[in-house]
Order: C-alpha cells, then sequence, then structure tokens
C-alpha cells in the first residue's frame, strides 16, 4: 500500500517539472505572459509534493531529489529565461551573465538546502526558497504597474540580483503561522497574513508581486537588525 503512495507527491513534482518545461516552451515561443502563470503553477505543485509525502508518510531520497531537479528546471532556469526575454535587447551578452548568476544561485541553493535539511522541510529554511523567488519574478512579469504608475521594464536587473544574493544569503526565511491562540499580536498578524494571502489569489496582478517583496525584503532587515545591529 505504501508503495502506491510514493506515486502521489512525486506526481505533484512531475507536473511541477511538466509546467516549468511548457514554461521554457512559452517563452521560446514569445507568449511570455503565459510562461509566467505556468511557472506560478509549477510553484504551486512544487508546494503540494512535499505536504502530501508528509501527508501520506511516503517521504523518500527519491522524491527529495527528483524535487529538486524539478526546481531547478521550474524554479530556476525557466524564469531566468524568462527575465533574459526581456532585457536580452538592451543589454546584450550581459544578460547571459546576469540571468546565469540566478541560475547558479538557484543551484547554490538547493545543493545546501539538500546538504542541510535531507528530509526535514519544517526547520526553516536558509537563504530565499527558490520557488519564491520564481513566483517573484513571476509576478514582477504579470504585475500591473498603473497601480504605481512606474515603468518596471529597468526593474528586471535589480530584481534578478537581489533574488540572487538573497537566496545565497545567511538570511533565515520561515513560513509564517496562523493562529488565534497565542495571543492579540499574533492573532492580528495571522488576520493581517489571511487578508494577504487573499488579496494575493483574488488579485495577483496587483498585490502578488509587491506583497511577495514586502515578505522577502521583512525577513532582510529583521536579520540585519539582529544579527549586525544588534551585536555591535
Amino acid at each position: 500500500m505504501k508503495t502506491r503512495l510514493y506515486f502521489i507527491p512525486n506526481l505533484f513534482t512531475l507536473l511541477n517539472l511538466f509546467f516549468g518545461f511548457l514554461a521554457i516552451v512559452k517563452i521560446m515561443s514569445g507568449e511570455f505572459n503565459i510562461a509566467a502563470w505556468f511557472i506560478i503553477f509549477a510553484v504551486i505543485f512544487d508546494a503540494w509534493d512535499g505536504a502530501l509525502a508528509r501527508l501520506t508518510d511516503s517521504e523518500s531520497n527519491f522524491g527529495f531529489v527528483f524535487d529538486s531537479f524539478a526546481d531547478l528546471i521550474s524554479s530556476g532556469l525557466a524564469p531566468s529565461l524568462l527575465v533574459y526575454s526581456s532585457i536580452i535587447d538592451s543589454y546584450g551578452f550581459w544578460a547571459v551573465i546576469i540571468c546565469f548568476v540566478y541560475v547558479f544561485a538557484g543551484s547554490y541553493r538547493l545543493s545546501r538546502f539538500n546538504i542541510l535539511h535531507k528530509l526535514k522541510r519544517s526547520s526553516g529554511y536558509i537563504g530565499l526558497p527558490l520557488p519564491v523567488s520564481a513566483v517573484t519574478i513571476s509576478a514582477l512579469w504579470i504585475f500591473d504597474p498603473l497601480i504605481i504608475n512606474i515603468d518596471i521594464s529597468c526593474w528586471w536587473i535589480y530584481i534578478i540580483l537581489l533574488l540572487s544574493v538573497i537566496m545565497v544569503s545567511p538570511v533565515p526565511y520561515h513560513w509564517p503561522v496562523i493562529s488565534f491562540k497565542k495571543g492579540y499580536k499574533i492573532s492580528i498578524f495571522s488576520v493581517l497574513l489571511l487578508l494577504g494571502t487573499l488579496m494575493m489569489i483574488l488579485f495577483p496582478k496587483k498585490y502578488l508581486f509587491p506583497l511577495l517583496m514586502i515578505f522577502i525584503l521583512y525577513n532582510v532587515v529583521k536579520w540585519i537588525i539582529k544579527s549586525v545591529i544588534l551585536k555591535k
């Protein structure tokens, strides 16, 4: 029976890889908006494969490695090609270098994660998870610039390099916990988190990118305050 259960999370990993591959195909065809959504779909399946593995008690070394390879394609290579398609006309060979930096950072991040965590994912993350970086890049592509009246065409390089640095950094990331039993501060935070998540789901073109950036930069600032400023 347990042998059959291994198929369930691996199927979601396969869907993660499949949508990552489709995203690359769409990028090659010039359908960048669809490619951005396919990357987001890939990350959604990636989020579920680990949860299903734990739920069905079917975690395995094979599934762990398979997931890493799928992430490298869907969250590493595909987003870098999406950015490359946006900056190649302006930056030429430098576009290759810049996008390769992201792929390298993603590879380094996955390798470090596999060594430090192995099958234990609940202890938090060192460095920004690669799938979060991928969704952030895709969210920037589908982002509606009218909400802030700013030209975002020059943001690509800054965003992809910033994400690359944070991925290989020692900044810790933990998934926010929703609870209404640990005091009013945690309860208020939980309400705001639920509202933010709902806004990202209902209005991804307006809120997905800015709220993700708030999450990413909040953890960076928090780490700087704790590790640099307060230690002096």
